[in-house]
């Protein structure tokens, strides 16, 4: 069962728990490229951790508390999130920056909610992991 945590956060503001590569691992299933998520075993955030100097060294956890924030990275990012999965890793950041961790995964439980059956959809493909059933995608 996928469970949304503070650790599943990326420093871009990504839940991993919705990502499709993660689900995968999770479940056990073949996956071309397995995820743990960015956090995990201290890997390398795949969109911006081996080319940002402040998230290597450990300088912040978020983004958000970079004094370039949002880089140019982080916008192109932003803008591919946008554009394929109605997502902004920009907004993200400011509503973790503004509310805390927490609150924002209480939302993010409900929002990636499956209608059906509780378990959680996936950002790429809105499925459900748990049935398969489509559910709601994207900010309400």
């Amino acid at each position: 069962m996928i469970r949304m945590s503070a650790e599943l956060i990326a420093p871009c503001g990504m839940n991993c728990a919705l990502c499709s590569r993660y689900q995968d691992w999770v479940r056990n299933q073949w996956t071309l490229t397995p995820c743990r998520g960015c956090r995990n075993d201290n890997k390398k955030c795949w969109a911006l951790k081996r080319y940002c100097r402040h998230l290597r060294e450990g300088d912040c956890s978020y983004c958000f508390e970079c004094g370039e924030f949002p880089c140019e990275r982080l916008q192109r990012l932003d803008r591919r999130f946008r554009k394929q999965y109605h997502l902004s890793v920009i907004d993200t950041l400011l509503r973790i920056r503004d509310v805390g961790v927490e609150r924002f995964l209480e939302a993010q439980r409900e929002q990636w909610r499956c209608p059906q059956c509780g378990g959680v959809l996936c950002v790429q493909t809105g499925t459900c992991t748990v049935c398969g059933g489509a559910g709601r995608t994207g900010p309400r």
